[in-house]
């Protein structure tokens, strides 16, 4: 059997974030948490995850300068992208152009469903 492929959720609400774990923890994955992107970003360049669960609104650097500085590392490490955001009215709007900012693989809006993001993880990885 392979490595176990490394998931990071990177969101700052303890709530969203203990939800998301309990969604993914009997799946057999590697979860790392972290609550603000500038420790996701220092994990990122150590451990390279497989995919990223990722909340926009962080503190200090947020989930659209993740996804620049990950973009900026595609030449030599791919992951696969899920943002996680509340940001609703904004994103209906927007849509088109946060994917293409990002480069996200998907997007789903919180509070996001066990089914949603089982089936996006599972065929993202």
């Amino acid at each position: 059997m392979g490595s176990r492929k490394k998931i990071l959720i990177v969101e700052d609400n303890e709530k969203d974030l203990q939800t998301v774990v309990e969604y993914l923890q009997d799946e057999g994955y590697e979860l790392i948490t972290e609550r603000n992107g500038e420790d996701a970003l220092d994990y990122m360049e150590m451990e390279k995850p497989d995919l990223i669960i990722l909340d926009l609104i962080l503190p200090e650097i947020d989930g659209f300068q993740i996804c620049q500085k990950i973009n900026q590392a595609r030449s030599y490490w791919s992951p696969k992208i899920i943002i996680i955001t509340a940001l609703t009215p904004v994103l209906d709007k927007f849509k088109g152009d946060w994917l293409e900012q990002t480069q996200a693989n998907a997007l789903l809006t919180k509070p996001v469903s066990k089914e949603e993001l089982l089936s996006r993880v599972r065929s993202l990885l």
